[in-house]
């Protein structure tokens, strides 16, 4: 099983590809994911795209979004906790993200840098347009 981030996403949206792999993978979006995914949906101006990210969101990520819970909130208090000792920071979404795969024991497939410093967690990069 993977967990995935915002950016694998994003990218699937627009990538037949990767949107084939979410076909063919075992995988669970973290709620915080397809949270800033829908975030990202409510800000877009063009109603054309909006409606077919929405359409994405609806039959390709819904059906797999892992509910935040406590655990995940320990790993969460942990992550922040632990990168503010070491003076890092990280982003609220990405830090809950990074929980959740935590929580799971699951690589992140993730399109980009945010989870570089995140100790413990195992990150499979995805090339990104």
């Amino acid at each position: 099983m993977r967990c995935i981030d915002t950016s694998f996403l994003i990218e699937s949206e627009r990538d037949e590809e990767l949107r084939r792999l979410l076909n063919r993978e075992t995988f669970v979006v973290p709620a915080m994911a397809a949270a800033e995914f829908l975030v990202g949906l409510r800000l877009v101006k063009n109603e054309r795209v909006r409606q077919r990210g929405q359409s994405f969101y609806d039959d390709h990520i819904r059906p797999f979004v892992f509910s935040f819970d406590e655990a995940q909130a320990q790993h969460l208090a942990s992550l922040i906790a632990g990168q503010r000792k070491r003076g890092k920071t990280i982003k609220p979404y990405d830090a809950a993200i990074a929980a959740a795969a935590l929580e799971l024991n699951c690589p992140l497939l993730a399109g980009d840098s945010d989870f570089d410093d995140v100790e413990g967690l195992e990150v499979i990069k995805i090339k990104t347009t």
